[in-house]
């Protein structure tokens, strides 16, 4: 009977050890998610940034070569590369304020393939650099009615699922 009980005691004792080890391990894979979704938005942010400082040199150098430019025909093509830089960044703009919204999805008709070559290009440095991006754009435009915000959510995490399943990379 001792032998009994104390053998149910242990046996009680392990299985307490097992969920206490099962519930540590769920909080460091959380963690450990969590710390993965911070260094891919922290590389995307670099990316942007990157990406918004060029803009920002090519407005600056355009606005100091049309200081500098009497022919009218050439200040007009610099003129509509600073308009063309300045589009550009309002448009990275609205992407990461659409991407970090939280609003209801309000679909609207938008050309696929453009949404997703600005979404690989807004999103490739959240991959790692060993992991190598590839898409073949189809000749025609696809319309089709989604919600920007979602689509970009949906394409960034199908982009950082499959960097994750490829730790030595990929393509």
């Amino acid at each position: 009977r001792r032998l009994r009980d104390a053998l149910q005691d242990m046996n009680e004792a392990l299985e307490r050890r097992v969920e206490e080890r099962t519930r540590d391990l769920a909080q460091a894979q959380d963690a450990l998610m969590q710390a993965q979704k911070m260094e891919a938005i922290g590389q995307l942010a670099g990316g942007v940034a990157h990406d918004f400082n060029n803009l920002l040199m090519a407005i600056q150098s355009g606005l100091r070569i049309l200081d500098r430019t009497a022919d009218p025909d050439r200040k007009q093509r610099i003129r509509e590369g600073i308009f063309h830089a300045v589009d550009r960044g309002a448009g990275l703009t609205r992407q990461l304020l659409a991407f970090s919204s939280r609003e209801p999805a309000s679909p609207a008709v938008t050309n696929l393939v453009s949404a997703i070559t600005d979404g690989l290009r807004l999103m490739r440095p959240a991959v790692k650099k060993r992991t190598q991006l590839e898409w073949q754009a189809p000749d025609a435009d696809i319309l089709v009615p989604m919600d920007g915000l979602h689509f970009d959510q949906i394409l960034l995490n199908l982009l950082l699922n499959s960097d994750l399943a490829m730790p030595e990379g990929g393509r």
